[in-house]
């Protein structure tokens, strides 16, 4: 072997990158996880996920904007310059090929959610201190974290952070991933700036009660925080670099609408089992239409 030959990394050591939705995938279904992450399984773009995308972008315009120029007439003018954008350059939508009745119904539904900023939050008297902020920063040598913040706002002496959910508002009970994303979003703010989080909030506005869930954060929270990070990363990091020993279907009721059913043998015998059971009640569910079920 010649000196100049590379030599290749041994096992374990290629760095990866996790994000915090990828470490809510692992914890909930590490083959899930694979299906997207290792064996890269293309998924078909979601209605809900590209409204998502398109509400995100008109919100972060808005609050580009000084604060006396938040208001509706200025909102729908962004709106519709991020809809010209939307047709013109993203490929997910156009791969939804939504005929002219379905793309009004889409722009109305889009408007719906983001008419509700008001009813959550008055735009006129934020502070942003960062708009669409993009976190990373490395958790430990060979693993790093990336994330985008939807915003961060100063209060007092101190950072909130704020991330924006289209779905439906759920139980606070349930919201646990979505407050450990947030959680994830103050320990990265806290490693990049030193500035101090003193708390983060999910504003929600889908559903029929469209809302606000806070999080408390303090210095003990975020280095718990850490701990449990570095663990995730770590499990991450082994199977990224080959050790899928730990990788493993959780089947569940959500399993009826994951991106990846078709692949899930585990997943398509536990609905199977529910549906002919008859405890599972949403027939409309993709996986059970997928199964022809009942």
């Amino acid at each position: 072997m010649s000196e100049s030959t590379t030599k290749e990394e041994p096992e374990g050591t290629k760095p990866v990158r996790v994000s915090a939705s990828q470490l809510d995938t692992f914890e909930k279904c590490s083959l899930k996880w694979k299906f997207n992450y290792i064996d890269k399984v293309e998924r078909v773009s979601s209605l809900a996920a590209v409204r998502g995308t398109f509400v995100h972008s008109v919100l972060e315009g808005l609050y580009e904007l000084d604060s006396e120029e938040r208001d509706l007439d200025t909102t729908k003018l962004i709106a519709r310059a991020e809809w010209d954008l939307l047709v013109e350059n993203n490929e997910e939508f156009q791969s939804l090929e939504l005929e002219d009745q379905a793309q009004r119904e889409f722009r109305q539904e889009s408007w719906k959610l983001i008419r509700r900023l008001w009813e959550i939050e008055s735009p006129k008297s934020v502070e942003v201190d960062s708009n669409e902020m993009k976190l990373e920063f490395d958790i430990e040598e060979g693993v790093h974290f990336i994330g985008y913040a939807d915003r961060l706002d100063r209060v007092g002496d101190g950072i909130e952070v704020i991330d924006y959910k289209t779905g439906k508002r759920p139980a606070n009970r349930f919201a646990g991933d979505k407050k450990r994303q947030i959680k994830l979003y103050a320990l990265a703010v806290d490693e990049m700036t030193g500035k101090p989080v003193r708390k983060g909030k999910l504003l929600f506005f889908g559903g029929t009660t469209p809302g606000i869930i806070t999080v408390k954060i303090n210095e003990s929270i975020i280095q718990e925080t850490k701990v449990e990070l570095i663990t995730d990363a770590r499990k991450i990091k082994k199977a990224k670099n080959g050790d899928l020993s730990e990788i493993k279907a959780t089947p569940h009721t959500l399993c009826g609408w994951c991106d990846f059913f078709a692949h899930c043998q585990e997943g398509q015998e536990y609905i199977t089992k529910r549906v002919k059971d008859g405890d599972f009640r949403r027939l409309d569910a993709p996986g059970v239409v997928y199964l022809g079920l009942p």
